[in-house]
């Protein structure tokens, strides 16, 4: 059975899946960025493969899992790509009080690819972007757009 994906900003959501593995925001992931600069522009065919590719990469992190909850922060800079890859997924957006977020972010003490989680003007700024995409999720994909 191919694992269902649950991104989410919140750990309620991910608390009522039932058979999961959560991927917590310490671990390391897929290099993304690399990942979108190689598939856009690609034709169905090379994104299916992708889409099975990275299916099976998650798979292979808890193969007893129905479910694969992945916290990153930056998830929702890739909802585009998501949408390509693997158009019938369900996205869970939770909101939180932008204060709970900061607080959580600035305590974790990222350490590499999240350079706006010591800074707390940066940690504003990055909050009120991660806003007003998900806004443009919204309208930009409506069939699978963001729940939250």
């Amino acid at each position: 059975m191919a694992a269902k994906i649950i991104m989410t900003f919140g750990s309620q959501a991910a608390k009522a899946a039932s058979g999961r593995h959560r991927r917590d925001k310490g671990q390391r992931g897929h290099d993304t960025v690399a990942a979108v600069q190689r598939i856009a522009g690609l034709d169905a065919a090379t994104l299916d493969a992708a889409a099975t590719r990275y299916l099976a990469d998650l798979h292979a992190l808890a193969p007893d899992k129905t479910r694969i909850v992945d916290k990153m922060p930056g998830n929702y800079l890739y909802l585009g790509l998501v949408g390509l890859l693997l158009p019938r997924a369900r996205i869970i957006h939770c909101v939180r009080d932008p204060r709970d977020i900061g607080l959580s972010i600035f305590t974790f003490r990222f350490h590499g690819h999240h350079g706006y989680a010591h800074d707390l003007a940066d940690l504003g700024w990055t909050i009120a972007q991660q806003a007003r995409l998900m806004a443009h999720w919204r309208a930009a994909q409506p069939s699978s757009s963001p729940t939250g």
